[in-house]
Order: structure tokens, then C-alpha cells, then sequence
């Protein structure tokens, strides 16, 4: 008796387990931005007078992205919104 259930238990464990497995890599790829994003999504709030929220987010760029290429642009632009805030 115990036997015949064992095939609909794995089956179960099986489906839970992609299941679980999905949904971690859909959390994962939902949330992924390229350091380009944000740094042109800080420029766009630079642009639209937002000067605050431009500085928080290129700093945001500084600190998740620290090897990108934008850095420098990044180090640049918060330098100058210091400087008008």
C-alpha cells in the first residue's frame, strides 16, 4: 500500500519544486536594470528639474554598479548636483 502512493508523492514534490524554481527566477529577471538604465534614468530626472531625486539616483548607480563604465559620468553629474542643491 505504501508503494502505490509513492509515485503520486514524488509527483507532487516534482511540481512543487519547479514551481518554486520559476517563480524565484521570474523575481530575479523582473527586477534586473543595466547600469546604461539607470544612469539614463537619473539623467532623465536631471533634465525634468528633479534635482533631489537625480542626485539619490545617480548615487544609486555609484553604489550598484561601481565597475561600470557610467561611474565616471555618474561621479560627474552628482559633483554638479551638490553643487546646485
Amino acid at each position: 500500500m505504501k508503494f502505490r502512493l509513492l509515485p503520486r508523492r514524488l509527483a507532487l514534490i516534482s511540481i512543487l519544486v519547479t514551481g518554486i524554481c520559476t517563480l524565484s527566477s521570474l523575481k530575479a529577471g523582473a527586477q534586473t536594470v543595466t547600469s546604461e538604465e539607470a544612469n539614463n534614468a537619473a539623467l532623465q530626472l536631471m533634465s525634468d528639474g528633479k534635482l533631489t531625486q537625480a542626485a539619490a539616483a545617480f548615487e544609486d548607480v555609484l553604489k550598484k554598479y561601481p565597475t561600470s563604465t557610467f561611474v565616471s559620468d555618474a561621479q560627474y553629474r552628482l559633483a554638479t548636483l551638490y553643487y546646485f542643491l
